[in-house]
């Protein structure tokens, strides 16, 4: 997801007196689904939590793309020796 669009949906989460932190938002209830809640964390507090868990990054790859709407980041990692 575009990060101006967390921003935005955290923005309005906040307006709305919800007590986010940064990277969470609210998704309107659409559909007869409900509402529901996501967190998304930045990549640089991601590899930060990684590194701190003792992993080293060999790669990182976003995609594939599902409907021009969203993708998944996937991370290879090892453990440190």
């Amino acid at each position: 997801m575009p990060p101006e669009e967390i921003r935005s949906m955290n923005d309005a989460a906040r307006g709305a007196g919800l007590p986010v932190v940064d990277g969470e938002v609210m998704w309107e209830a659409s559909d007869g689904s409900p509402a529901y809640y996501h967190y998304y964390p930045s990549l640089d507090e991601v590899r930060a939590w990684l590194g701190g868990a003792g992993f080293a990054i060999l790669d990182e790859l976003e995609g594939p793309w599902h409907d021009d709407e969203y993708a998944y980041r996937h991370i290879l990692a090892q453990t440190i020796a």
